[in-house]
């Protein structure tokens, strides 16, 4: 009899527990959406991840802007093929994207910063400069800003 009732007890704290899990491991999801084609924009979602790239600018590490870069990059990606913009690649889709800018300015600092990123993935002797991630990552930023999603 002792050893059903602490059987008992411990599958009911096991039960507790998953419930606990559960309940705490799921996030709720920003209000502010926007919704094209398959894929639903999240501006929350966005903005909390360029936070997180900020966080690894202001770290000041090579290692942190190579990857600041690099998530800046899949951001940007995100947000083109969330609006729709048609292209088999990231440069294909850049390249659809230019009547979506109205600053030309912008749309060749994205073009830059993309290009950054092609040099840190595809040139084993890049060594990336503190300026040229700065710039690159502000390209981002202010191509995120012109799509309204920061």
């Amino acid at each position: 009899m002792e050893g059903i009732s602490t059987n008992v007890i411990i599958f009911i704290l096991v039960l507790v527990f998953l419930l606990f899990l559960i309940l705490f491991s799921f996030k709720p999801k920003p209000k502010s959406y926007i919704r094209s084609g398959k894929v639903i924009l999240n501006r929350g979602v966005v903005k909390e991840k360029w936070q997180k790239i900020e966080e690894l600018m202001r770290l000041g590490r090579p290692s942190n802007f190579k990857t600041a870069i690099l998530e800046a990059d899949k951001l940007v990606d995100y947000v083109l093929r969330g609006l729709g913009v048609s292209g088999e690649t990231m440069g294909d889709r850049l390249k659809s994207a230019r009547p979506r800018f109205l600053n030309y300015d912008t749309y060749n600092d994205l073009w830059f910063a993309h290009k950054v990123r092609n040099d840190l993935v595809h040139d084993i002797d890049h060594e990336l400069l503190s300026y040229e991630a700065k710039k690159a990552v502000e390209g981002f930023k202010r191509a995120l800003e012109e799509l309204r999603m920061l």
